[in-house]
C-alpha cells in the first residue's frame, strides 16, 4: 500500500507522482574543495569546466512586525572561533512534515527527513553548503545567542539523546543559562524544534575549521554540518544562505520573517590577491599560454580578474576558494582547465652530486634487503598498526609502553606495533592456509613504544620467516618436516646474512619468548648487545591459526648493524688446473667436523684450494663416525705435479694421525 498526497489527480503517471526515475550522484570531494560540498558549488564546477553560466536561486523574502533586534541579541565571546555570526527571527511558524517531493530529494542525499523547518535548513546546506540550525526561541532563556568556550565538565544533551560532558577548549552556542548546541556539529535537545514551536530563530554562522575537527573527534560526533565546517565554509555567503532559508520557511512554513538580521561580523577576512606570471605557467607545465587565455580560464572559474598585461595576470580570489593561496595554484587551476592530457611527458632526469651519500640507515636497510633476497626470501609488507590482540601472543605489554592512538579510524588499526613478528607469521599462515606449501619471507619495518619517560621512539627491524620444507628438492617436500630442520634452516640463513654485513663475533644463547616453542627460543648478541630473537613458534599458535608444519621466525633490530658490507676481493678464474686427493677416516663421537678441518688447514700448504666433506656413515656399535673428505689442490702460478700433490696429502693425513689421533681410511 502506498499513501498519495491528497492533490494528486487519478490517472496521473506513477513516475510523476513518486518523481521517478531519478539519478543520484556520488561524488568524492577532496578535502581541499570545500565549496563542491553543495549544489551550488558543483554547478559553479561544471559552469567552469563547460564554459556554461550558472545561476543562483532568486530570493525574495518579505519582512514584517517587530525587528529583529527587538526579539534577541548576539553576543560572541570568541570571535577567532567564531568570526561571522548571522541571526534571524521567524514568527507564526507551522511545524507540519515537508513535501513530498522535498523529502525524497533529502532522503537520497543521505539526511533523513524531520519536519519542514528542520528540512529546510538540511535542503539549504545541501544547497549552497552553508549549515544553518533552527532553534525553539522560546525555549532561549531570555532570547539571548552568546557564542563561547564550554565551561570545564559543563553538561549538553545533543539531538542523538546523549549526554556529552564538555572541556573548555570546546565552542558552544548558549542562551542567557545554559549551552544549547555544539557550534558547528549538534544542536541540544532542549532547543529543538517541537511540533508547538511558533518562534523560531535561524543561525547561520562561520566557524574555524580546526576546533570544529578537534571538537568532533573528541566526541566521537560527525554530521553533515561539521563536514562542511571542518574543510572550510565561504564566509560571504552565511546572510545569502540565512535569506533563502528563511525564505523557504516563509513558503513552506508559512513563517514571518522580522525585519533585519543580527549580524556579527568584526572583522571581514582581507581579499586575496595573486599574480600569475606566464613565464612561470610555461615553466611548470611546459605549455605556451597568453595571458588572455589565463584572465578568461579564470573569469570562467569565478575568479575576479583585476590587471592583465603580456607577462602576468592578477587575481582577486573568490571567498568560496580557501585552497587558492599561492601562484602555483592558479596555474593548477589553468592546467586542468586547459586539459592535463596536453602536459608533454618529461622523462625523468637525476644529477649526480659528488661526496653525496644516503643516510647510513638507509644503506644499511638496503644492504639488508639484497642479502636476504639473494638467499631466497621474498619481502613482505605490513602495516604500522595493528590491533592489541595481535600483539599479545608475541609481546605482552605490561610495562604499558605501547603506542595506542586515541581516535583511530578503524579498531583493526589502533596501536602502533612494537614488534614485527606478528604480523609475518599471520601472513605465513594465511600463505599455508591457500595450500602455499613452502613460503621464506622478510619484512623490513619500523617497531614502536615508549620509553621509560614515557617518549615515542621508533626502530628500524627486520623480521624473517620460514615456513614449510624451505630449500629441499621437490622429490623430499613430502617427507615430514622435523622443528629442528626449520630452526637450523633459519639460523643458516641468518649466519650468512650476519656474515654478509661483516658481523662474525655473534653468540647465540638460549632464552624464553612469549612467542616461541620453550626451548627453542636464542638470544642473539654481539659484543654484549642484543641483536635479535631465533625460534619456533608455539604449537599452540600454530594449532589455532591451523599451520601444522614448524613455523620458524626470527627478529633483529638493524640499528646495532653496520651500515656498509665489508670490503670484499674478487679473485680471477683459475688459469691452471686442480688436482684432488681423498681422505677417509674414522672419527670417535668427540672429535667435530670443525675441529678435523682446522687441522686439515693447519698442516696443508697454501695451495689447499678447497676441502669439501662428501660422505658420512656411522658404526653404532664402536660409537664412530666414518668421515670421507676432498681436498683439492691448485696453484696461481704453476702446475702442480702429482708428486707435490702427493706430498701435501701425506702431510695432511700425518697431522691428522698426529693431532686427532685418528684412524686413516684405505
Amino acid at each position: 500500500l502506498l499513501t498519495l498526497p491528497s492533490e494528486t489527480v487519478p490517472g496521473t503517471p506513477v513516475s510523476a507522482v513518486l518523481d521517478l526515475p531519478d539519478a543520484v550522484l556520488d561524488l568524492e570531494i577532496t578535502p581541499n574543495r570545500p565549496d563542491c560540498l553543495s549544489l551550488l558549488g558543483l554547478a559553479r564546477e561544471l559552469g567552469a569546466l563547460y564554459d556554461l553560466p550558472h545561476r543562483r536561486p532568486a530570493v525574495e523574502l518579505t519582512e514584517q512586525g517587530r525587528p529583529v533586534a527587538d526579539w534577541a541579541q548576539v553576543t560572541v565571546a570568541d570571535n577567532e572561533r567564531c568570526p561571522h555570526y548571522t541571526a534571524r527571527v521567524l514568527t507564526n511558524v507551522t511545524v507540519a512534515p515537508s513535501p513530498a517531493w522535498l523529502q525524497r530529494r533529502l532522503e537520497r542525499a543521505g539526511v533523513r527527513s524531520i519536519n519542514n523547518v528542520v528540512d529546510i535548513t538540511n535542503y539549504v546546506m545541501l544547497e549552497t553548503g552553508q549549515p544553518l540550525h533552527a532553534f525553539d526561541y522560546d525555549l532561549l532563556a531570555g532570547g539571548r545567542i552568546v557564542v563561547r568556550r564550554a565551561a570545564a565538565d559543563e553538561k549538553l544533551t545533543t539531538l542523538d539523546g546523549l549526554k556529552r560532558v564538555l572541556t573548555p577548549d570546546m565552542l558552544v552556542i548558549a542562551d542567557g543559562e545554559k549551552a544549547v548546541a555544539l557550534a558547528g556539529i549538534m544542536g541540544g535537545a532542549d532547543s529543538e524544534i517541537r511540533a508547538a514551536t511558533r518562534t523560531v530563530l535561524l543561525e547561520s554562522a562561520i566557524f574555524a575549521p580546526d576546533p570544529i575537527r578537534r571538537t568532533a573527534r573528541g566526541l566521537g560526533l560527525s554530521s553533515e554540518s561539521a563536514r562542511r565546517y571542518e574543510r572550510g565554509v565561504d564566509p560571504a555567503q552565511a546572510e545569502w544562505a540565512s535569506r533563502r532559508a528563511a525564505a523557504l520557511l516563509a513558503q513552506w512554513a508559512g513563517a514571518q520573517a522580522a525585519p533585519g538580521v543580527l549580524d556579527v561580523f568584526p572583522a571581514p577576512p582581507a581579499p586575496v590577491e595573486i599574480t600569475c606570471r606566464r613565464g612561470r605557467l610555461e615553466t611548470l607545465l611546459g605549455l605556451p599560454a597568453a595571458t588572455a587565455d589565463l584572465a578568461r580560464a579564470f573569469t570562467r572559474l569565478g575568479i575576479e580578474v583585476l590587471t592583465q598585461d603580456q607577462d602576468a595576470v592578477t587575481v582577486r580570489v573568490p571567498s568560496f576558494r580557501p585552497d587558492l593561496t599561492r601562484e602555483v595554484d592558479l596555474i593548477e587551476e589553468y592546467a586542468r582547465l586547459d586539459g592535463l592530457d596536453r602536459i608533454p611527458a618529461t622523462p625523468p632526469r637525476s644529477t649526480i652530486i659528488p661526496g653525496a651519500a644516503d643516510a647510513p640507515s638507509a644503506l644499511r636497510r638496503d644492504r639488508v634487503r639484497q642479502i636476504l633476497v639473494a638467499l631466497g626470501l621474498r619481502e613482505a609488507m605490513n602495516y604500522s598498526l595493528t590491533t592489541a590482540a595481535t600483539l599479545d601472543p608475541f609481546a605482552p605489554d605490561p610495562d604499558q609502553r605501547r603506542i595506542t592512538l586515541p581516535h583511530p579510524i578503524s579498531q583493526d588499526q589502533s596501536v602502533l606495533r612494537t614488534t614485527l613478528l606478528p604480523q609475518l607469521a599471520a601472513t605465513l599462515a594465511h600463505n599455508r592456509g591457500r595450500q602455499i606449501e613452502t613460503a621464506a619471507l622478510f619484512e623490513l619495518g619500523r617497531v614502536y613504544r615508549l620509553d621509560a619517560a614515557g617518549t615515542p621512539t621508533e626502530e628500524e627491524h627486520v623480521a624473517l620467516g620460514l615456513l614449510g620444507p624451505v630449500g629441499r628438492p621437490p622429490v623430499e617436500r613430502r617427507r615430514p618436516l622435523a622443528p629442528a630442520e626449520a630452526f637450523l634452516a633459519l639460523k643458516g640463513i641468518l649466519t650468512e646474512c650476519l656474515q654478509a654485513l661483516g658481523v662474525t663475533d655473534w653468540q647465540a644463547e638460549p632464552t624464553a619468548a612469549p612467542w616461541a616453542q620453550p626451548g627453542t627460543a636464542l638470544r642473539l648478541t654481539c659484543q654484549g648487545a642484543t641483536l635479535g630473537l631465533l625460534g619456533l613458534v608455539t604449537d599452540e599458535w600454530r594449532q589455532r591459526q591451523r599451520v601444522s608444519d614448524p613455523l620458524a621466525l626470527a627478529e633483529l633490530c638493524l640499528d646495532g648493524l653496520p651500515a656498509t658490507a665489508p670490503r670484499v676481493t674478487v679473485a680471477p678464474p683459475p688459469a691452471q688446473p686442480a688436482i684432488r686427493r681423498d681422505v677417509a677416516l674414522w672419527a670417535s663421537a668427540g672429535v667435530t667436523h670443525a675441529a678435523i678441518t682446522a687441522c686439515i688447514r693447519a698442516h696443508a700448504p697454501a695451495e689447499l684450494e678447497q676441502i669439501e666433506l662428501f660422505d658420512v656413515f656411522a658404526d653404532p656399535e664402536r660409537e664412530r663416525r666414518s668421515l670421507a673428505y676432498a681436498l683439492t689442490f691448485r696453484a696461481v702460478d704453476r702446475t702442480l705435479t702429482d708428486e707435490q700433490a702427493n706430498a701435501f696429502h701425506e702431510a695432511i693425513k700425518t697431522g691428522l694421525q698426529t693431532d686427532l689421533a685418528l684412524e686413516l681410511r684405505t
